[in-house]
């Protein structure tokens, strides 16, 4: 990025000490010609310059791993629930991994922040709700159009992230959150 930034101002300055030295002759049209054909270039180089910047800051944007927006309420109020749950890990990143665990109060959602190892709650509901959503089939996967992530919702717990990596199709999350939200409402798992 830094040479990129030196050429262009090398190229500037050898247009403009050319056009100098061109719009010193006497004649008064080609001076005026001179400056305008030297105002253009370095127009055409500025606008070169500030679209390849903006090109590469949207592949770096486009390249960063996203994280996930932790929930403020009730986070911190219910943090203490049973530790004996049946998880399923639906966003995982370097940084970050969001799990869903259903337990015998309902079904809830944890994002780990892996940098400081703490883990919060985000998100709960109870067996009667969990049981509402599966009976209405009412969770939803989109995949979107990023390469790595994708969002689920469950009922009003809207926009969760998930990683493509560990579902490369939706339908397979689809798949597991419907299980965990049976196991969630305590409707038992057919024998096979």
């Amino acid at each position: 990025m830094t040479r990129t930034l030196i050429a262009l101002l090398i190229v500037t300055i050898l247009l403009w000490c050319g056009g100098n030295y061109i719009c010193s002759l006497p004649d008064n049209e080609n001076m005026n010609n001179c400056w305008l054909d030297l105002i253009q270039a370095s127009t055409q180089i500025i606008t070169t310059f500030i679209a390849s910047l903006m090109a590469y800051f949207a592949w770096k944007t486009y390249l960063k791993e996203p994280l996930q927006e932790a929930e403020p309420s009730e986070a911190k109020e219910r943090r203490d629930l049973t530790e004996e749950l049946t998880e399923l890990i639906v966003f995982n990143t370097k940084k970050q991994k969001t799990t869903l665990k259903a337990n015998d109060e309902g079904l809830s959602c944890y994002l780990k922040n892996k940098k400081d190892n703490t883990e919060q709650l985000q998100w709960s509901m109870s067996k009667d709700e969990a049981r509402h959503y599966y009976s209405r089939n009412n969770f939803h996967v989109y995949p979107g159009y990023k390469a790595n992530v994708g969002t689920f919702s469950i009922g009003p717990r809207r926009n969760w992230l998930y990683s493509k990596s560990l579902f490369p199709e939706a339908v397979y999350l689809e798949d597991e959150i419907k299980l965990i939200l049976q196991s969630a409402a305590g409707i038992p798992l057919p024998h096979a």
